[in-house]
């Protein structure tokens, strides 16, 4: 009784120690954290003392509660009589290879996430989004009815030195707007589809560069390609006016082409709407969110709560910024007025996974370096074990090549098994995660060789000085050890 309480006594006096140890970690690690995530993070030690005291006292007995039982038990006459140390026998050893195949199978498994989630991270950032992201700054809200101080303002940022080109819209990078109508195909019996609006005043097509999969792009000279403002748009009965639908609006009307829906005629209570073109998906939000079908019109006329943008070139962001907002004091001085790039504008959807995937990749780090302690332990152990066993080998031939290939086939077994055992049960968890969003990467089994080559090799790289030492052993000496 009193060695049981002695082992279970030094088990919880460790487990507190790095109970302590982690409470300063944490500390350190605490505004590194909050950096990362993006949050305001702070220790509150009146709930966590309680759940450290509560942890380090379950943790200790069962780290101590299975080795107390075994030593106590063992009768003094057996030991001090055995010509070898006691091991446990089959039982102790089939529990030390689990115990190692647990670790590694949760470290493989959560290596495996943090890789898709670091994957689709990069993919969100880098996704194509159907327009030319680069060189183009957008403005706050213009809240304004007055036309004239519309084209004021996009004449004012036109001939600002670096500007390209300059347009207004309703719908930019990171807004969607409330702007939805129903629309179907004159002549046809498909049911009627809710839309996006969007109406663009300017040049529109120069400043995103969206990719056109059929048709033309708006035209000046072209009376029926400029539309009505929102108010005064659907008091337009029997007008007809042009537009320009994206993919999935094409998809969802039923044309099996874009060359099929070019000139074809749609209706919107009274008014009719004529296809010019067809472009490629803009995607201003999320890729966790559905593209809505869209369907875009042009105007001269002044739009509610539109937006500028400007495409530039030969100047840095920076000069471009000033230029912009001085251009823009000149119209509406008592305005304020910000100017942000694209990748500013669409960093919210992706940033959270992007700091979700630095935290997993430290967590996972940590994790491997828990399971590569314990499987050291137990080679550490197995080599005791076996230096006899390696000299009688030697005697009777074997070479220090093969003694080497054959402890780290033992060592590395148990890693083995805890790759296949992560395998499926990490799968199930990235499908799942990735099903939260519309466009995802496609998960490979190169994840999960990458994964486990770096695990088995990292492994190995543990066990590779205990392994040595046993291949490189003299079989005199290994056989007097015992």
């Amino acid at each position: 009784m009193v060695l049981f309480v002695q082992f279970v006594g030094e088990a919880i006096v460790n487990t507190a120690v790095g109970g302590a140890l982690a409470l300063a970690l944490c500390e350190v690690a605490l505004p590194f954290t909050a950096a990362l995530t993006g949050t305001t993070l702070h220790m509150d030690y009146g709930f966590t003392l309680p759940f450290l005291f509560g942890v380090v006292l379950l943790t200790g007995l069962a780290c101590g509660l299975y080795p107390a039982i075994v030593l106590s038990s063992y009768q003094p006459a057996h030991v001090l009589a055995a010509t070898r140390m006691p091991s446990g026998g089959r039982n102790a050893a089939r529990l030390r290879n689990g115990l190692v195949i647990i670790q590694f199978a949760f470290a493989v498994a959560f290596a495996i996430c943090t890789l898709v989630v670091n994957r689709q991270a990069h993919f969100m950032q880098f996704l194509d989004l159907g327009f030319a992201r680069e060189g183009i700054l957008i403005s706050s809200n213009v809240v304004t009815g007055d036309a004239g101080r519309e084209r004021a303002l996009i004449e004012a940022m036109r001939h600002t030195p670096g500007v390209v080109s300059t347009s207004f819209s309703q719908l930019t990078p990171k807004i969607d707007n409330r702007n939805r109508f129903n629309v179907t195909p004159i002549g046809s019996h498909s049911e009627d589809i809710h839309v996006l609006g969007d109406t663009i005043v300017g040049d529109y097509a120069t400043t995103y560069r969206p990719h056109l999969l059929a048709g033309r792009w708006f035209d000046i000279n072209h009376g029926e390609d400029n539309s009505p403002s929102d108010d005064s748009f659907f008091a337009r009965q029997g007008k007809t006016f042009n537009v320009v639908v994206n993919q999935t609006a094409l998809s969802r009307l039923g044309f099996r082409s874009p060359e099929s829906a070019i000139g074809t005629l749609l209706k919107s209570g009274g008014i009719r709407l004529r296809i010019i073109g067809v472009t490629q998906d803009l995607r201003f939000i999320s890729a966790r969110d559905e593209i809505s079908p869209q369907v875009t019109f042009n105007s001269n006329d002044p739009q509610a709560y539109s937006h500028v943008s400007v495409r530039f070139s030969g100047v840095s962001e920076n000069i471009m910024r000033t230029r912009l907002k001085s251009a823009w004091d000149q119209v509406f001085p008592d305005a304020p007025s910000s100017f942000e790039t694209v990748q500013e504008r669409m960093s919210t959807f992706y940033i959270t996974e992007q700091r979700r995937g630095w935290l997993f990749s430290i967590a996972s780090g940590v994790a491997v370096t828990i399971a590569c302690l314990g499987l050291y332990g137990l080679a550490s152990f197995i080599a005791l074990r076996r230096t006899h066993e390696v000299g009688i080998r030697k005697a009777l031939g074997a070479t220090s090549q093969k003694v080497l290939t054959l402890m780290l086939r033992d060592f590395l077994r148990p890693v083995l098994v805890a790759c296949v055992l992560a395998a499926v049960p990490a799968w199930l968890v990235v499908q799942s995660w990735l099903s939260g969003f519309h466009q995802r990467i496609a998960v490979s089994w190169l994840d999960f060789a990458i994964v486990v080559s770096g695990t088995i090799a990292i492994a190995a790289l543990t066990v590779l000085g205990q392994t040595l030492r046993l291949a490189r052993a003299e079989p005199a000496r290994a056989l007097r050890a015992e």
